[in-house]
């Protein structure tokens, strides 16, 4: 029985060691595949699940859903996102920035992601649906002509 229990205990720490660590972008892409086909909420639980300490704070979850319920609807048809943006401060904390491609205009969307330990977590999540304010300071690439 001893042996059985060894064996079995054994099995659960071997499988549960084998999964891989989600990083920051594959937690993101998640999120948008999720937001692809239509799912606000579910795209938004799932990448606030990753923190327990969000999803304590409902009532401002909830309000992030409902602005983004409102606002996507209106600028059309989602294409995908690009990343626009990655800043690492360290190896355990990360901006990710994406420009999400919509019919109407871009909307752009800031993850901010912290590994306290061995597994990331959403540490904020911000949106802007006015890119031109977001990429003012930005330097101007285009050469003007003589």
């Amino acid at each position: 029985m001893k042996s059985f229990l060894f064996f079995l205990l054994l099995a659960i720490t071997i499988k549960t060691s084998a999964q891989p660590v989600k990083t920051p972008e594959m937690l993101t892409d998640s999120f948008f595949i999720m937001l692809s086909k239509g799912s606000i909420d579910k795209a938004l639980d799932y990448v606030v699940s990753t923190n327990p300490y969000m999803m304590q704070a409902k009532e401002t979850v909830d309000n992030i859903k409902v602005k983004l319920q409102k606002s996507l609807p209106l600028i059309g048809k989602f294409y995908g996102q690009d990343l626009y943006s990655k800043k690492e401060i360290g190896p355990n904390y990360v901006y990710l920035k994406y420009i999400l491609r919509y019919d109407r205009q871009p909307f752009i969307m800031t993850f901010v992601f912290y590994k306290p330990d061995n597994a990331w977590k959403l540490q904020n999540i911000l949106f802007e649906d006015k890119p031109d304010k977001d990429l003012d300071g930005q330097p101007n690439l285009v050469q003007p002509t003589k």
